[in-house]
């Protein structure tokens, strides 16, 4: 599949989808493996998608930027990383969040993140949702909301 034509490159393909709360509308915030630190993290600026473009297209635009993963430099700050920390929480108030990232060369995971008391991000396991990637629009679609009904904070 799409990330296993890069030789010897490192990370797993992953992005983050950001739902508002209000419109329905998401950001995508890409992501790019640092191979300093062995982590992902985000990259670029922000996407934004309206709630018909991610019904109807979806599927197609989170595939084409897992594609393009390991053809990202991991040098310079994101959109993300700019916010001050006032801006990033009141941004993670206004959206809910969900993880996406490349399972296995059939599947993708979806991972709806929970904030803490402290504004800490995880997911659980036990929510994550797995789908294949021959899905259409819409069965990605359906899973997706699905994921962003399980967000919220921990208790």
């Amino acid at each position: 599949m799409f990330f296993r034509k890069k030789k010897n490159k490192q990370g797993i393909p992953g992005c983050g989808l950001y739902k508002n709360l209000k419109s329905g509308h998401c950001f995508l915030e890409s992501r790019v493996f640092d191979p300093e630190t062995g982590g992902n993290f985000t990259w670029g600026t922000l996407r934004e998608i309206t709630e018909l473009e991610m019904q109807k297209e979806g599927l197609s635009i989170i595939l084409k930027d897992l594609e393009a993963y390991h053809d990202r430099n991991a040098d310079g700050r994101s959109e993300i990383e700019k916010m001050s920390q006032k801006e990033y929480s009141t941004f993670l108030k206004k959206h809910d969040s969900v993880g996406i990232s490349v399972c296995d060369e059939q599947q993708l995971r979806l991972s709806p993140i929970k904030m803490d008391s402290r504004g800490f991000g995880a997911g659980k396991q036990e929510d994550q949702i797995l789908i294949d990637l021959n899905c259409s629009h819409e069965e990605f679609y359906d899973a997706l909301m699905e994921a962003f009904k399980t967000c919220g904070t921990f208790h």
